[in-house]
């Protein structure tokens, strides 16, 4: 019987030290358990928080995204509402399994310290295998609770950030309709770029536009051969396409791009370049005393609507400026300008879209007279040079009637010289004579026109000065190979001088009430070079 009793006090024994194990494992998970409480009310209000923080967001993206972006966060806000609807029940589910399982492992606990303290040896060993069954559901529960959290992983995301799915919410946005290109603006080009604009819907969302150009083709393709494509890339709903050749037509096209893709293109409009570059061709313009008649070249213009002419003093006194012309149809402009000055001139051409660049300046000076011979009125028997400044006849020509030709009209006042070299001829006359003067008339034998009039032969010469009939003899050792002719309305007279020696030769009194053409008769085969635009020498203006 005493060694039954020590077998039975050894198991009690150890079935306390089991129990008494088990209860300090049961606190421990216990104490975890409302550990892992605090972590989940902890979790639960960050998701609450961020929750409510992505719903502002959301709102403040809503109200900058409209019309389809607004659709599309909305839609996405519903869906996240559903889908944080379902995780919160799921969270409150698990909470509460929680609470119960600890609720339970407790009363398990509570129940089993009862059952050992004071215990019947042969009760406590009756329902010893229902105690331990008890005690290892406790500890299977703790288990479990242990591995609750876990689950929490899948809600992660949700309460650290709400940023990233804001920005993949805007990158689901749809591909942009298709932008509308503007028509080509008034003073929107240059001879080289056109400025481009064009619109978009404001629910678009756009990273970036493509732009293309090409070159309008004139004829058929086979004649043009291949153009070739011209394309530029911008953020903002507006470019400008430059390297483009002057008065040309171009294609223009424009393509919205996102992430998602890119627009149909746009319909394609025609945008026209600034016409090129004009030249001043200063051998041709016309200058006497304080006028001037500016030409220039016109180029191969289609689309040409007028010239703008700007021109100033070359040595302009401080606060003047360049001036300027617009709106002129011709080649061509008369400027009135003051006399014994040297003057810049520059001209753009215009059309309706822009204006060239100004062209290189050309040096206009009214020191000196610069006219053209009339090719209307020479005679048939003379031939004028291309740039019109010589005058000529040949052995084979047959001369009748008056061989002269006129020079452009001279306004009546200031003076005007011009300088004549003969190379060849042997009778000639050099002078001026009003418009009116009759066309039947040699050149000095009437009222209305003056020259010097020399004749060579093989054995003499003559130098002689004609008005309305009066001849005046002047003797000269050799004949005049330069002659110089200065038309001084001021002083009321014209003189002739040789320009070789630097002397004056003659000079007629008259009071010029008229304009008068500088004049020119050449009566045997040779030739007469036309100087002008040259500055009057120091020997004529003391003369």
């Amino acid at each position: 019987v005493t060694s039954a009793m020590t077998s039975l006090d050894n198991v009690i024994a150890e079935v306390m030290g089991r129990l008494e194990e088990y209860v300090e494992r049961l606190q421990e998970s216990s104490l975890k358990a409302e550990e892992r409480v605090g972590e989940i009310e902890s979790l639960f209000n960050n998701v609450e928080e961020n929750c409510t923080q992505m719903e502002k967001r959301l709102e403040e993206e809503n109200e900058e995204m409209i019309n389809k972006v607004i659709a599309q966060h909305t839609e996405k806000l519903q869906s996240f509402e559903e889908v944080k609807k379902m995780k919160m029940e799921y969270l409150y589910e698990q909470m509460v399994s929680f609470q119960q399982s600890n609720e339970l492992a407790k009363e398990i606990l509570e129940k089993t310290e009862k059952e050992i303290v004071d215990p019947d040896a042969v009760i406590l060993l009756s329902s010893f295998k229902e105690i331990n069954a008890r005690l290892c559901s406790a500890m299977e529960n703790s288990f479990s609770l242990e591995k609750i959290p876990s689950a929490f992983l899948l809600f992660e995301h949700y309460a650290e950030s709400s940023v990233s799915s804001d920005e993949n919410t805007v990158k689901h946005a749809s591909v942009p309709s298709t932008p509308k290109l503007q028509a080509q603006e008034s003073n929107s080009a240059t001879s080289t770029s056109v400025a481009v604009y064009w619109t978009t819907s404001d629910a678009d969302v756009i990273d970036c536009f493509q732009v293309y150009c090409m070159e309008e083709l004139q004829g058929n393709r086979e004649q043009n051969g291949l153009v070739e494509e011209y394309r530029v890339t911008v953020k903002e709903s507006n470019c400008i396409l430059e390297d483009l050749e002057p008065d040309k037509c171009y294609n223009v096209w424009v393509m919205a791009v996102n992430n998602t893709g890119c627009s149909l293109p746009s319909d394609k409009s025609i945008f026209r370049t600034a016409p090129s570059m004009p030249l001043i061709k200063a051998e041709e313009c016309t200058v006497c005393w304080d006028t001037a008649i500016i030409r220039w070249s016109r180029g191969n213009h289609q689309a040409l609507e007028s010239f703008t002419l700007e021109y100033c003093r070359q040595y302009s006194p401080e606060g003047e400026g360049l001036r300027s012309i617009a709106g002129i149809k011709d080649q061509e402009l008369k400027v009135k300008l003051q006399p014994n000055e040297n003057y810049f001139f520059y001209v753009r051409a215009v059309n309706a879209f822009g204006s060239s660049e100004q062209s290189e300046a050309a040096l206009i000076s009214t020191k000196g007279t610069r006219f053209h011979l009339m090719r209307e009125t020479a005679h048939p028997a003379l031939q004028i040079s291309s740039d019109g400044t010589t005058i000529s006849i040949t052995e084979e020509n047959e001369i009748t009637g008056i061989p002269t030709v006129l020079g452009e009209l001279l306004p009546a006042r200031g003076w005007h010289y011009w300088e004549t070299m003969v190379t060849g001829c042997k009778v000639f006359r050099i002078g001026a004579c009003y418009r009116s003067m009759p066309g039947d008339w040699a050149l000095g034998e009437n009222n209305t026109s003056w020259c010097v009039y020399c004749c060579s032969t093989s054995t003499s010469f003559s130098c002689r000065f004609l008005h309305a009939g009066v001849v005046s003899d002047v003797l000269v050792t050799e004949c005049p190979v330069r002659i110089g002719t200065l038309l001084d309305y001021g002083s009321g007279r014209i003189s002739f001088f040789s320009v070789q020696k630097g002397q004056l030769l003659f000079y007629i009194k008259h009071k010029f009430t008229e304009a008068a053409h500088p004049a020119f008769t050449v009566e045997t085969p040779g030739q007469l070079h036309l100087h002008t635009g040259i500055e009057t020498p120091e020997f004529v203006k003391h003369s």
